[in-house]
């Protein structure tokens, strides 16, 4: 080999060198930046306090208007990516302020309603979610405008193309669907994602002493103790306090193990503010009744957290006559007439069953009420099958075990074991009795036996 093929030679080694520690760096930059994606996916969207807990699997949807993408996170202590798809937001910028600006809205929302596409017209597409905007956080700030929704569409799907709503195409509303639990699943509207550093867990260590105190205030404390937690921007009615006062007063002296609890769901994150969703409920000798389901604004002012406003998504005695009065009180008189109800229920259960072991027919009959109707026969049919039972057997004896109550407003039901004797003959079985409030007096609707 001459002069110059060695010198070639050397060029190529010395090229094959150099291209395989490029390759090499090459290589070591790509695993660093992947591993630097892992750590970056890993971390949880800042507006992600606290979602969902061991024993419950929630979601929260995120909503990047500047990018038009929705995202689907599930809780854990590492919030989960489960799915990303493209969406249209309103077709003007900025977050929405007045009816017909054609924005769309910014904040910490819920889905209040569903509605499937046989409900609803062609341009909402296979499903709609109307959402909860204007919350009062909202109408405290002087916005307006409403019906803000999630819905699909029976168009092409284009970047800021609606008036206000989140679109999606219909496939993808579809998908999304399953994971949306009503008054609890949130939907945050953002103009982009934060994955930076924050302080979460003292956040929502913070965030749950606070609630923790605010329900205490509520359970015990004086009116003073109680408005202290609030802003100075936001002014809470308190036309219900005396009364609620002397209800937990009537409570707590009854039952000593009178409770209010607050127990957190989800805590969210908008900017500055912080909206909590709890449940909340009142307790009592192992009975519970819910309140429902509020949520909670708060803002950092001066070092401590204060409130900028409360709401319930949620309750359940909507039909009551007392509707116009707060949840709170409703629920504590309900959990008092539980109590009593109870009470009054297994008395009459223990009546019935004297009266039908002694053949007491007159006793027997004022359980019952005039709507009963059981096995094919009402009242009158029922009394006069028992009068000819006890005319055909001699001594009868019926003892009831293990009574369950379960009672709500003027309805109840009771459970229990149920034994019957007649000269040598036992019959052992569960029995289910529904019972009616009428006229101050509980009285039975209906029977159902089922041998064991």
């Amino acid at each position: 080999m001459g002069v110059y093929g060695g010198v070639y030679l050397k060029n190529v080694v010395l090229g094959f060198i150099i291209i395989c520690i490029l390759l090499f760096e090459v290589s070591c930059f790509a695993a660093v930046h992947k591993k630097a994606d892992k750590v970056y996916i890993k971390k949880n969207p800042q507006e992600i306090v606290c979602l969902g807990s061991k024993k419950h699997k929630d979601y929260v949807i995120i909503v990047e208007k500047d990018i038009q993408q929705l995202t689907l996170y599930s809780s854990g202590r590492r919030c989960k990516e489960i799915a990303r798809f493209k969406c249209s937001t309103g077709e003007v910028a900025g977050a929405k302020k007045k009816s017909g600006d054609k924005k769309t809205p910014e904040g910490v929302y819920f889905f209040i309603n569903k509605f499937k596409k046989k409900y609803i017209a062609d341009i909402y597409g296979a499903m709609a979610f109307p959402t909860d905007y204007p919350n009062i956080f909202d109408k405290n700030c002087g916005k307006t405008g409403n019906a803000i929704w999630l819905h699909g569409t029976n168009k092409e799907l284009k970047n800021f193309d609606s008036n206000g709503c989140i679109v999606l195409e219909d496939k993808n509303i579809l998908k999304l669907a399953s994971y949306i639990e009503l008054n609890k699943t949130p939907i945050i509207l953002i103009d982009r994602l934060s994955y930076k550093e924050s302080d979460q867990v003292v956040n929502r260590k913070h965030i749950i002493a606070f609630i923790s105190k605010w329900n205490k205030s509520i359970k015990t404390g004086t009116y003073h103790e109680f408005l202290d937690k609030y802003s100075y921007k936001y002014a809470p009615e308190i036309y219900w306090w005396n009364r609620w006062s002397r209800l937990r007063t009537s409570l707590t002296s009854v039952y000593p193990s009178f409770d209010l609890r607050t127990m957190v769901i989800s805590i969210l994150k908008y900017k500055d503010i912080f909206v909590v969703l709890a449940d909340q409920a009142v307790t009592a000798k192992n009975k519970s009744v819910t309140v429902g389901r509020i949520k909670i604004y708060l803002s950092f002012e001066n070092g401590v957290y204060k409130i900028l406003g409360n709401e319930f998504l949620t309750t359940l005695y909507k039909n009551r006559p007392d509707e116009k009065e707060i949840p709170l009180n409703v629920s504590a008189v309900m959990l008092k007439q539980n109590i009593e109800a109870e009470a009054e229920i297994v008395k009459l259960i223990e009546k019935w069953s004297r009266s039908w072991s002694s053949k007491n027919i007159l006793k027997y009959r004022s359980c019952y009420s005039d709507k009963f109707f059981s096995k094919g026969k009402n009242l009158d049919a029922w009394i006069k099958y028992k009068k000819k039972l006890n005319r055909k057997y001699g001594k009868i004896n019926v003892d009831v075990k293990k009574i369950v109550v379960k009672n709500s407003y003027n309805k109840a039901c009771a459970r229990f074991i149920q034994i019957y004797k007649r000269n040598k003959y036992k019959e052992v079985g569960r029995k289910r009795l529904v019972f009616d409030y009428e006229n101050g007096n509980w009285k039975i609707i209906k029977e159902i036996w089922a041998e064991l």
